[in-house]
């Protein structure tokens, strides 16, 4: 999963300030009190009103208000201090706290908005149950069973269309576009009177029997118009606003784009939100000129982004607060209670990727049918048993990739496979694509390369949507390359990386051992390449660096298990690697300085605050830094010293030497020669030069070809060397 560095995940966490107000329709309840966190103030120019009533039904005898579950423990409130800002709700003027949220209004009473706080099934405020709380008859209603408004993005988006008049969007598959075009529809028909949405699921020429597009637009409009003059007030002034699903199918209507979308005159003309896949399924078989340049021109268009970058762009994937709101409601729906730090959990393995969020609570709620009576009847999820479902290995990883498409599946292979043969890039060696995605798969940050660098394999894995591009800071000549999300990663890798040693016995080797074997498998040539000094020192190796080369080489060494970086639970602190599996936590520290080692220390002792985690089986401090810098430390407790670590490389000779916390010389590890590394993340040179074994089984060649061992290949090359020194001896015979 793509981290950030220390220093940037504490600015990245916001605390709840101490002058909030809680949510009115719970501040006088004595019964919610003690489950409540203070709310966030909320900007009014962010809120959208609360959602109109329609017309009151006969009253109906309401149900009796069923009551909140007591809580257990401690571990069963779902709050967390490091969720960030909530965001407003479609149907609420003030922010909720982190257990509550808000819902639509409610069928079977005069209830404004639904209010359910810990994971209580019934409203604050009227006691119906959340299924009541639905807009059942309205047309723009997101049809999602755990719904998060995104009010912040809808807002944006919204913003931009006005200013523009044309925006349009590629997103990666299962991301969310269907949805968040309806909740853009909602929002205009419920607060923007002065426009008019029109929903279009796009249809080729041939599939609307070749209608024009302009007799296309009109008839969607006047069905549109009619369904929205029921649940609002007609406005004959209003301006059409397009909301286009599907876009790709548009791409051959050169007129619509040339007439409708390029169009200068901005005041008097509708308005477009269209969006578009990006990856295989929204590429033609045969790449011609018009398709290519209305994809190109959709590129210089886009202004959302997968995630968040640093220049605060709009984004697709969730925040943490989103993916706790997610949580909450499939819980509350479900009637499951769930242990603290679940949502933190489902957010660092998915990186908030919505449509496998989903996928993935939806897999949750069917998988509880089959575990014991006793757990099914108290109804709670825990992390380990969260964990033990996510941990199936290849069953439930197989169960993702058939509902989420942009992996590296062997259908999605296939179409790649099929594509790329008669695309503009089919010179491009396919074993060479494979590469590259191999290379993106080994590192945690992702892989960057200078912008100035034209690597056409790279940019067809881009092209075709198997790999995102982001900028990492503001001006940077650097293009980073990365997986849509740890999910995408870690089916990629299955795929593409090799296991480990046949001699790493997971259940047997410790900690420290496997640290160990991981710094053994370091390349210090890719450290050094990454240095921002021409001199080598421990103060030019960046801690992003230093957290790759450890990622890359933990995945080899644990045959590339789950490990989360800067895992945060119950607190704002984050450890930079977790090992769910073998509940192990890893600290990476790049420091001479006693005073902010101990401060590290600190929070694994007892009343620290990762040992009030709870979760850790053992732990693990490495200290990287030139052996010069190392000081002794004092440290009396004996449960700490076996757990600190110093390691000072030497560039020159390629060794590391391993100290304990006094100073005392432990091992020697010669580095990149005692264990065997596959692969590395270091640039090529020569594009060619691949791994022949995975140049034969990545290469189109017959079944009884590709069947040839490792002991084969490396017996035909002595041979040709063989032959290559004969043949010079005979020539130099000759010229004697």
């Amino acid at each position: 999963m793509p981290v950030t560095t220390r220093s940037q995940s504490k600015r990245a966490s916001s605390s709840i300030p101490h002058d909030a107000k809680p949510h009115p329709a719970i501040k006088n309840s004595s019964r919610n009190k003690k489950h409540l966190k203070s709310t966030i103030p909320n900007d009014s120019s962010q809120n959208l009103t609360i959602s109109p009533k329609p017309p009151r039904q006969p009253k109906q005898k309401p149900k009796r208000r069923r009551p909140l579950p007591k809580k257990k423990s401690n571990k069963l409130s779902p709050k967390s201090q490091d969720l960030g800002k909530d965001e407003p709700n479609q149907t609420s003027t003030t922010l909720s706290p982190l257990d509550t949220f808000t819902h639509y209004f409610c069928q079977r009473c005069d209830c404004p908005q639904g209010i359910f706080a810990s994971l209580g099934n019934s409203c604050v405020q009227c006691g119906h149950p959340f299924r009541d709380h639905h807009d059942m008859n309205n047309p723009w209603r997101p049809v999602c069973d755990y719904l998060c408004e995104r009010s912040d993005l809808v807002n944006s988006i919204l913003q931009r269309v006005r200013d523009t008049r044309v925006v349009i969007i590629r997103f990666i598959p299962v991301i969310g576009k269907t949805i968040l075009l309806k909740l853009l529809g909602y929002h205009i028909h419920k607060n923007c009177p002065d426009l008019e949405p029109i929903f279009i699921e796009w249809k080729t020429e041939k599939q609307r029997n070749d209608l024009p597009y302009g007799k296309y637009l009109q008839e969607e409009t006047a069905v549109w118009k009619a369904k929205n003059a029921e649940i609002r007030p007609h406005n004959p002034k209003a301006t059409n606003i397009f909301l286009i699903d599907e876009g790709q199918n548009s791409y051959r209507d050169v007129s619509f784009w040339n007439e409708q979308l390029k169009n200068p005159n901005i005041l008097s003309q509708p308005k477009f939100i269209i969006v578009c896949p990006r990856g295989i399924s929204g590429l033609s078989a045969i790449d011609d000129s018009d398709f290519l340049s209305q994809v190109r021109r959709i590129d210089r268009f886009q202004c959302v982004e997968l995630r968040s970058s640093i220049n605060g762009n709009r984004h697709m994937l969730f925040k943490p607060i989103e993916t706790h709101t997610m949580v909450m409601k499939w819980a509350t729906v479900s009637h499951f209670q769930f242990e603290s730090g679940i949502s933190e959990y489902l957010h660092a393995i998915t990186d908030g990727h919505p449509g496998i969020l989903v996928r993935i609570l939806t897999a949750l709620k069917l998988s509880f049918t089959h575990f014991s009576a006793n757990i099914r009847r108290q109804r709670l999820w825990t992390l380990d048993l969260c964990y033990s479902v996510m941990d199936k290995q290849n069953g439930f990883l197989d169960l993702l990739s058939k509902y989420v498409r942009g992996c590296w599946t062997p259908d999605e292979e296939a179409l790649v496979r099929q594509y790329h043969s008669t695309s503009l890039y089919s010179h491009i060696p396919f074993s060479r694509i494979v590469e590259v995605l191999r290379k993106v798969a080994t590192l945690l940050h992702g892989y960057t390369l200078p912008t100035s660098y034209s690597d056409k394999a790279f940019a067809f894995c881009h092209h075709v949507g198997l790999l995102q591009t982001e900028q990492r800071r503001p001006g940077s000549d650097e293009t980073t390359y990365f997986f849509a999300s740890p999910i995408h990663r870690k089916i990629a890798c299955r795929r593409l990386l090799a296991a480990s040693e046949p001699d790493t016995i997971l259940d047997q080797i410790t900690l420290q051992q496997t640290c160990l074997n991981a710094i053994e498998r370091f390349n210090l040539s890719l450290l050094k390449a990454q240095s921002m000094k021409p001199y080598i020192d421990w103060r030019s190796i960046s801690e992003t660096a230093i957290q790759n080369e450890i990622y890359c080489c933990l995945n080899h060494e644990l045959h590339n298990i789950e490990i989360i970086s800067e895992y945060s639970y119950l607190t704002n602190e984050r450890v930079d690697f977790y090992i769910f599996s073998k509940k192990w936590g890893i600290e990476i520290l790049q420091s001479g300085e006693k005073g902010a080692i101990n401060e590290y220390i600190s929070q694994f002792r007892v009343e620290g605050k990762y040992h009030g985690w709870g979760i850790m089986d053992d732990f693990i401090i490495l200290n990287f830094c030139s052996k010069s810098s190392f000081q002794p430390l004092e440290i009396k407790d004996v449960d700490i010293q076996s757990h600190i670590l110093q390691v000072a490389i030497d560039f020159e000779e390629y060794t590391a030497e391993v100290y304990t916390y006094d100073n005392k010389l432990q091992v020697t590890l010669d580095l990149g020669r005692g264990r065997q590394r596959s692969y590395s993340g270091e640039p090529d040179t020569n594009q060619e030069s691949l791994n022949p074994y995975m140049q034969l089984r990545d290469s189109e060649i017959p079944p009884n070809e590709s069947e040839k061992t490792m002991h084969d290949l490396r017996k035909e090359c002595a041979q040709l060397k063989a032959a290559h020194a004969k043949m010079i001896q005979e020539i130099e015979g000759k010229k004697s």
